[in-house]
């Protein structure tokens, strides 16, 4: 028995090593990736991205010692990713005008050219990796999967002479769906031997690209039903998140707000178990900057609604949800905060909404490209190019 209870207990031990070194590896090769992005960054640039890289923790430590109020680690770090986002902005055209073009292939010969500008710091490239990678590697495989969950649960139905005619019409639509992916990705040859999408979204995210770090934040690009292989990915995403949230919520992107205000008033978020945010993780409850973000919240759609001549009538009754939404969610937070921590988030409120840029209050429009034929999948990259 004795001899059992041993054997046991070795080989929970072995199992927790195995466990904790597989998860070292993993923290190291999203290092490697943070490593890459800074060492592609052009000398000239790198000088500049150094310099914004101090100021960013002189504020933040400025931030920390106003009144007493201590930063989130979240937060500190996120300062980090607003100056790349500041860094970057010189470099955006020069990589816009970069690029191949697009809806096309991704061959050996158009990756090994997007690759070559990604290693070289074009953080647009790397995001057009991120999503054609996504588009013919990632969608077909959780498609397939999703598709053979609906098709075994409306088999369980029938088997009980049942049926579900909203599930019948979810299979079709996958089917159709991913028909139209292997028809779209059959000469895109090269996804098969690619790095997986989050790294290429990482590194574009790291390098300073907005877009590309908003969408690593809002869309993880892995699958939580093969945590195995999704190690990696997981421990970029644990690592990231919470700071990239911080950094574009700050930014006055007000869906990523209402997010940020949720994550450090303690109530995430989560749709179910299976929900791949649950295993990702937030940020450490502060109630003093989810309210920040909750006054911003009202203060961009209160901005909005003033500044829109233009609105439809039906964006004009969008806004007002949003911003009664928002004002609802303040109240909420406002109940469980002290007169300090109104006060605190007061001035964190006014602190990013002075440096909201015009485009924040009235979005320029994005540009429309019409082509004959167009497929569903066309313009896939489009968040990397505008």
């Amino acid at each position: 028995m004795r001899r059992a209870i041993v054997a046991l207990a070795l080989i929970v031990v072995i199992a927790l090593l195995l466990v904790v070194g597989r998860w070292y590896v993993a923290t190291q090769r999203v290092q490697d990736v943070a490593t890459h992005a800074a060492q592609s960054i052009a000398p000239g640039d790198s000088k500049s991205t150094a310099s914004t890289v101090r100021r960013a923790f002189s504020s933040s430590q400025a931030q920390a010692d106003r009144g007493g109020y201590r930063l989130p680690e979240s937060a500190g770090r996120a300062t980090i990713h607003l100056h790349a986002i500041e860094a970057y902005a010189s470099r955006q055209e020069r990589d816009l005008a970069a690029l191949p073009p697009p809806n096309l292939p991704l061959t050996a010969e158009r990756f090994a050219q997007l690759k070559g500008l990604s290693d070289d710091g074009n953080a647009r490239a790397a995001c057009v990796l991120a999503e054609e990678v996504t588009k013919c590697g990632f969608l077909p495989s959780m498609g397939e999967k999703e598709l053979q969950y609906r098709e075994r649960k409306l088999q369980a139905l029938q088997r009980e002479g049942r049926t579900d005619d909203r599930l019948v019409k979810q299979i079709a639509g996958s089917r159709a769906m991913l028909k139209l992916l292997q028809e779209e990705c059959v000469a895109s040859v090269a996804v098969a031997s690619a790095e997986p999408a989050w790294r290429h979204m990482l590194r574009s995210a790291l390098l300073g690209f907005e877009p590309a770090m908003s969408r690593f934040v809002s869309s993880p690009m892995f699958d939580p039903t093969d945590l195995s292989a999704s190690v990696d990915a997981l421990a970029a995403y644990r690592s990231y998140y919470g700071p990239m949230l911080d950094a574009v919520a700050q930014r006055g992107d007000s869906f990523r707000m209402a997010v940020a205000a949720r994550e450090y008033g303690g109530t995430p978020l989560r749709f179910n178990v299976f929900d791949v945010s649950v295993l990702i993780g937030g940020v450490s409850r502060d109630v003093a900057r989810a309210l920040a973000f909750a006054y911003a919240t009202v203060e961009l759609h209160s901005r909005q609604i003033a500044a829109g001549t233009s609105l439809s009538e039906k964006e004009r009754e969008q806004a007002a949800r949003q911003l009664a939404s928002g004002r609802s969610r303040a109240a909420e937070i406002e109940a469980q905060s002290t007169p300090d921590e109104r006060l605190q988030a007061r001035a964190l409120a006014d602190q990013m909404i002075a440096n909201w840029s015009p485009d924040v209050v009235s979005p320029r429009p994005k540009a429309t490209r019409e082509t004959p034929g167009k497929s569903k999948f066309d313009d896939f990259d489009s968040i990397c190019r505008d």
